[in-house]
């Protein structure tokens, strides 16, 4: 179970060209049809073992440039582009390893301690952040892979700068921010009290998708004209301006299209994941949810989506989506995107 944000033609089928026929986007800037997620996290009741959807308050996508010594031409992302940052099945945090750096997570509070590689073992009272960075280095030829990955490589020794490896093309990167409320439940000290709806419950697992549906020519334009340290303030890149239209990102809409209680309490996890998590699982008597009707909204839902999903037996990546990190130069710009479904 994931929080989908970005263009209104997600489905169980997605393309570039089906996308950017959305007919809106969460996406100040609508020529951004593309489609980013990440796993659920929720609230596991120390008491009971009970699990509550924790609500999704902000979330922000960064496209940074992001150059390397002698990687100096940096490319927007191919059309139809498929990725995924970070791996569902990671137990282990090794810090020598370039993509488990790319995965951290940030209290928010006032005496923050800065970025750690696993759920914090503390309360956040304002909040957690969860946060990652995508790869961006592309082999030049494939969209995606088997595994969605292994088409895409970080820089050299560092998972958001630098150059990339001979015969990889520089990109645009991609860093993701996700704002859970988790000071909205109690903490019970020494527990497991947040778990991704994976069943990861140590934040090693945390993993983030994206399905580029931009408009080629606005992201294009973008990449080479705004390069300055515009932040937020996205009237300042002018490829965007004949797109912006914050009114329709706040009223943009993702339907959910299964017929199930996700929110809790629920003695397990939506699916087939059991907590710790636990690869390949199965599960007895699991009963497919029914499939909602399409949206009659028009900004809603998508008649693709009616095609009926996998039951969910075995857990599995799903494919489709830091600023200010210390030393780094803060060049780029912020597509900020309010929340508007649950999937």
């Amino acid at each position: 179970m994931s929080n989908i944000i970005g263009g209104s033609g997600f489905s169980t089928s997605l393309d570039s060209t089906g996308m950017r026929e959305s007919e809106c986007s969460t996406s100040p800037v609508q020529a951004d049809k593309s489609n980013y997620w990440v796993p659920q996290l929720y609230h596991r009741d120390a008491s009971n073992g009970s699990y509550s959807l924790i609500p999704l308050v902000s979330t922000k996508t960064y496209y940074l440039n992001r150059d390397g010594p002698t990687n100096k031409t940096i490319a927007p992302f191919p059309d139809g582009l498929r990725m995924i940052a970070g791996n569902m099945s990671r137990t282990t945090y090794n810090a020598s390893n370039v993509p488990d750096r790319a995965v951290s997570f940030l209290c928010l509070e006032p005496a923050n301690p800065g970025p750690v590689p696993a759920l914090p073992d503390h309360s956040c009272p304002g909040g957690l952040r969860a946060q990652i960075t995508f790869p961006s280095c592309w082999n030049g030829k494939d969209l995606d892979s088997p595994d969605h990955m292994s088409h895409m490589t970080y820089p050299i020794g560092q998972p958001d700068t630098g150059d990339c490896p001979a015969g990889y093309t520089k990109t645009i990167t991609l860093f993701n921010e996700w704002v859970f409320d988790v000071g909205a439940f109690p903490f019970t000290p020494g527990a497991k009290n947040w778990v991704f709806s994976t069943g990861d419950d140590t934040g090693y697992g945390f993993h983030a998708d994206f399905v580029n549906g931009w408009e080629p020519s606005v992201l294009a334009a973008a990449v080479q004209q705004c390069t300055g340290p515009i932040f937020g303030n996205l009237e300042q890149c002018p490829p965007f301006l004949p797109t912006l239209n914050h009114t329709a990102a706040a009223a943009c809409k993702i339907s959910s299209v299964v017929d199930e209680n996700i929110t809790g309490p629920l003695s397990a996890l939506p699916g087939c994941n059991p907590s710790p998590y636990t690869g390949g699982a199965r599960c007895m008597n699991l009963a497919t949810p029914a499939l909602k009707a399409p949206s009659a909204s028009g900004t809603a839902g998508n008649p693709a989506a009616s095609a009926t999903p996998a039951a969910p037996q075995a857990s599995g990546n799903c494919l489709l989506k830091p600023r200010g990190i210390s030393g780094h130069r803060k060049r780029g710009y912020l597509l900020r995107r309010r929340l508007n479904s649950l999937h």
